[in-house]
């Protein structure tokens, strides 16, 4: 795999190196990975529970279970964002603007949920079902402890290795992902800056100018997102054909010239410009992890293949 040095460099090499690279002995089959949905390991796989406030508590699970979901839950995201990818250059071809913005921020979103995953951290919901085994759990061993809210938890891990091959997790209930995801994208894109070279600082650095408040809101894709979906009015938007939804862009020398021209006025077109660019950026990040994941390991590729005969019966697209 050849990769750009000018945009996938340092930082890059950083999340390969701490984030893929120790996962390459683990993963699953597409017929297997129904079974190892991250909710199902957290609940029915645990090794030990720590309770730290109300609906705030750590668990440890083994290495191997952890690595086998969260691989599966990353190539869960990335393929939805594929789909994604391609419903929404359909949709600029077609011209059909709102619903195209709409599609946009879900290419975004899943590209985010894939990303936080490759860094071992995310959004989990538990319904009644995995509280009560929770809940089942926690009683044999802290009688005294009271029982987990149904509802979303963001997890993260605390510590890999206990010394007796488990890893401990995180977790703390949070609002719904689609308002609180955002804090977390903006941690780990400070992750990488850090890591960055100078054109891959630049672009960082872009990123996070986007979300800072000053033109946009902390949240302004759900935002317009929510704008154009939710309310019946918005037709006017593709009546009057006065939205701009350009192409997803490559990731060479003439994205970086225009990503620096970013506009920062607070407009729908501004906005939506902006997250063409940025999505663009995360799916070709998120993309290069995992080819580097499947040149090394066995697992990936019947993943890949399932994406590939998508994109030829559904989209009639061939590569």
């Amino acid at each position: 795999m050849k990769l750009n040095p000018n945009f996938f460099s340092t930082a890059y090499l950083y999340a390969r190196n701490k984030f893929i690279i120790p996962r390459i002995d683990y993963g699953v089959t597409v017929k297997k990975s129904r079974h190892w949905k991250i909710k199902d390991t957290f609940s029915d796989k645990l090794g030990g529970f720590n309770s730290i406030a109300k609906d705030e508590f750590s668990i440890l699970i083994k290495k191997e279970y952890f690595y086998k979901s969260i691989y599966t839950e990353v190539e869960f995201f990335f393929s939805k964002a594929n789909i994604q990818y391609l419903e929404y250059q359909n949709l600029v071809r077609n011209r059909s603007s709102t619903w195209a913005v709409v599609t946009l921020y879900y290419f975004l979103f899943f590209n985010l949920c894939c990303l936080l995953r490759i860094f071992n951290q995310g959004y989990v919901y538990f319904s009644f079902a995995e509280k009560d085994k929770i809940d089942k759990f926690n009683q044999v061993i802290n009688p005294l402890v009271g029982p987990i809210s149904i509802g979303n938890y963001f997890f993260d891990i605390v510590n890999l290795d206990d010394g007796f091959g488990s890893i401990e997790i995180k977790l703390k209930k949070v609002d719904t992902t689609h308002k609180v995801i955002w804090g977390k994208f903006l941690s780990v894109i400070e992750i990488l800056e850090s890591k960055a070279n100078d054109k891959e600082k630049v672009i960082y650095s872009i990123i996070k100018k986007c979300f800072d408040g000053n033109v946009f809101s902390h949240s302004y894709p759900s935002s317009l997102r929510n704008e154009l979906n939710y309310f019946g009015e918005s037709v006017f938007y593709d009546f009057e054909d006065s939205l701009t939804c350009d192409p997803l862009m490559d990731i060479n020398d003439n994205f970086y010239t225009s990503f620096l021209k970013i506009k920062y006025d607070n407009n729908h077109n501004s906005k939506i410009s902006s997250i063409v660019f940025l999505s663009s950026y995360i799916f070709n990040l998120n993309k290069n992890l995992l080819e580097d994941y499947r040149e090394r390991s066995k697992f990936g590729k019947d993943f890949q293949k399932e994406r590939d005969r998508n994109r030829l019966v559904n989209y009639n697209i061939n590569s």
